[in-house]
C-alpha cells in the first residue's frame, strides 16, 4: 500500500478530516506541526529541557523578539530550535491525536526541527564563516544554523528523540531543518568554517585551510564580475560550476561543498542511529530534503544522504519547499547581482541563474516581481512543472533502496496541473507521497484519480 502522509498543523488534524484523506486518497500518516513550540506538541521531562544547550534561551530577550519578528512568529511563539527548549509543553493535543488516529487506523509520525536555526539567539554555537562572521541580519530568515560538527547539540538531539520515540510511540520521525540554509542564505554557503570544522575535515582527509583560502579567493572573484560575464554565461548551457570557471574555477570549492555535504549526512546518521538504538526499526528516521536543483548547496548531496536516514521525504514551505525555496534563491540572487554588476538587469541575471540550476527549459518569469512575493511564487510561474522537473531529477539521484515519498502540494494548482505531479509521481515509482495544506473535493478527486 502506498504511503500517503499529511503533513500540517495539528489543530487541522480533526478526525473528520483524517476520515476524509483517509477516504479521498488514501491517507496513512498524519505528520502534525504545533507553531507555538515548532515541534509536534511533546512534553519531555524538565531535567532533560535543562541540560540541553538551548535551555537559557529567555536570557536573551533581545536576540528572541528579533528572531519572532523575522520568521514571523506570534509573541507566544518558541524560537525555532534544535531539539526541545524549556518549558515544558502541554502535550494534551497530541495526546488526542494520538489516541484518535490509532482509531482510525493512521500512523503519526513525529516533527520537530534540527540544527539549522538556533544561531542567532546563541551565536556562540553559531555557523561561523571564513572570515569568522556569523550570519549577518539580512539573512536571518533563512535561518542561522548551529554548526553541524557541535557534538553537544547533536547528542541531546539524539536524546530528545529517543525520548520521544519510547513514551509517544510514533511509526516515524520526520525531522526538518537538518542542512544549512537554502542559497538564498548567500551568506551561509561560506560556513562553517569553526575550529570543530577544521577538526572534521582534517580526520576527513580535507585540506581545511586550501579551502578556505578557495572561499576567499571565491569573494574576491565575484566581486570582479561584469555584465560581460552574463552576456557570456547567457548564450551558453552553464551549471553552477561552470559559471564558476569563467572566473577561474578552483576544483577545492567542490571539495568545500563535499565537505559540508558529508558532515551534514554524518550529523543525520548520528541521529538515525540514536532513534534506532532506543525502538529497533518500530520508528523510522527521515528528515525534509531541499530539491534537488539547490540541495547540495545546501549539505544535501542525496546519493551521501541516502545512507543516513530510512526514507526520504520532502521540505515545505518558504525554506525549504520545492518550489518556494528555489524560486526566492533565484529572486535574492537577481536582486544581488543586479546591486553589484554595472548595467546589469534583472531579464538578463534570472536568464543566467534559470540556466545554471536548469530551469531554462521551463517557461520562467523575465523579473524578481513575477517571480516571487512575500517569499512566495507569483501566479503564472510554472509551479506543476517545477515539481515534475524536481521529483524525476531527485528519482534519478537515489538508487531506490529506500522509500521516496516527493511532495503532491495542492496550492497554486489546476486539476489538470495536479494531474500532471501525479502522473509524475506514479512514472517514477515512489513509494507514496507527502501532503499538506487544505483541500477540496475536486482537488482529492484529481488526486487519487492521477495515482
Amino acid at each position: 500500500m502506498p504511503i500517503v502522509a499529511w503533513f500540517g498543523s495539528i489543530d487541522a488534524m480533526q478526525p473528520d478530516m483524517i476520515r476524509r484523506l483517509k477516504d479521498g486518497i488514501g491517507l496513512t500518516a498524519v505528520i502534525p506541526d504545533d507553531y507555538t513550540p515548532h515541534h509536534s506538541g511533546f512534553r519531555l521531562p524538565d531535567d532533560v529541557l535543562e541540560r540541553g544547550p538551548i535551555a537559557r534561551w529567555q536570557d536573551h530577550p533581545v536576540r528572541v523578539e528579533r528572531h519572532r519578528k523575522t520568521i514571523g512568529l506570534g509573541p507566544n511563539a518558541t524560537p525555532v530550535f534544535p531539539g526541545i527548549a524549556p518549558p515544558a509543553y502541554d502535550d494534551s493535543k497530541l495526546l488526542r491525536l494520538l489516541d484518535e488516529a490509532e482509531k482510525l487506523g493512521v500512523e503519526v509520525w513525529a516533527h520537530l526541527g534540527l540544527w539549522g536555526y538556533g544561531g542567532d539567539i546563541f551565536p556562540e554555537l553559531a555557523l561561523h564563516d571564513d572570515q569568522g562572521n556569523t550570519i549577518a541580519e539580512e539573512y536571518l530568515y533563512w535561518g542561522v544554523p548551529i554548526c553541524p560538527n557541535n557534538v553537544a547539540v547533536r547528542d541531546w538531539t539524539a536524546e530528545c528523540l529517543q525520548y520521544i520515540a519510547r513514551h509517544y510511540g510514533f511509526k516515524a520521525m520526520d525531522v526538518d531543518h537538518g542542512h544549512f540554509p537554502p542559497p538564498a542564505s548567500l551568506a551561509s554557503l561560506f560556513g562553517c568554517c569553526c575550529p570543530r570544522c577544521a577538526a572534521r575535515a582534517r580526520d576527513l582527509g580535507y585540506d581545511f585551510p586550501a579551502m578556505v583560502a578557495a572561499l576567499s579567493d571565491l569573494r574576491r572573484r565575484m566581486s570582479s564580475l561584469t555584465l560581460a560575464h552574463f552576456k557570456k554565461a547567457g548564450g551558453l548551457a552553464y551549471n553552477f560550476f561552470d559559471f564558476l570557471s569563467l572566473l577561474g574555477h578552483d576544483t577545492r570549492l567542490l571539495d568545500w561543498f563535499r565537505f559540508r555535504s558529508q558532515v551534514v549526512a554524518e550529523h543525520m546518521a548520528a541521529l538515525t542511529q540514536a532513534v534506532h538504538a532506543a525502538v529497533g526499526d518500530a520508528c523510522p528516521v527521515d528528515s525534509h530534503l531541499f530539491p534537488p536543483a539547490i540541495a547540495f548547496l545546501s549539505g544535501q548531496d542525496f546519493p551521501t544522504w541516502e545512507g543516513a536516514v530510512d526514507r526520504l521525504t520532502p521540505g515545505w514551505g518558504p525554506v525549504v519547499g520545492w518550489v518556494e525555496s528555489q524560486v526566492n534563491s533565484f529572486a535574492v540572487w537577481a536582486r544581488k547581482l543586479c546591486a553589484y554588476v554595472d548595467g546589469l538587469d534583472e531579464r538578463t541575471a534570472l536568464t543566467v541563474i534559470y540556466r545554471l540550476f536548469g530551469y531554462d527549459q521551463l517557461p520562467m518569469p523575465h523579473t524578481v516581481a513575477e517571480l516571487v512575493q512575500d517569499r512566495m511564487p507569483v501566479p503564472g510561474v510554472p509551479v506543476a512543472a517545477i515539481l515534475a522537473l524536481e521529483i524525476e531529477k531527485a528519482a534519478a539521484r537515489f538508487s531506490g533502496a529506500k522509500p521516496f515519498l516527493p511532495p503532491f502540494r495542492v496550492q497554486n494548482l489546476t486539476l489538470d496541473e495536479l494531474a500532471q505531479v501525479g502522473a509524475v509521481i506514479k512514472s517514477v515509482g515512489a513509494a507514496g507521497f507527502v501532503t499538506g495544506g487544505n483541500f477540496s473535493d475536486d482537488q482529492l478527486t484529481a488526486m487519487r484519480t492521477a495515482l
